[in-house]
């Protein structure tokens, strides 16, 4: 995979305009896009966020 292929927690909370606590409720209540644990670190795939991105889409033409 590519470098750029896990993001952590704070790159994506900045990313997406939410606080790292929202993540962490998200993860606590499997809500929220996939992440996997690497060792004691927490990574979201590139790839899940952005199909859990579009899949949170409403409305407009597809």
């Amino acid at each position: 995979m590519t470098a750029n292929a896990y993001v952590d927690t704070e790159s994506l909370a900045a990313e997406l305009g939410l606080s790292l606590s929202t993540l962490r409720n998200w993860r606590r209540l499997a809500q929220g896009p996939a992440w996997i644990r690497i060792g004691r670190q927490v990574r979201y795939a590139r790839v899940a966020v952005d199909a859990w991105l579009a899949a949170q889409t409403v409305g407009g033409a597809a």
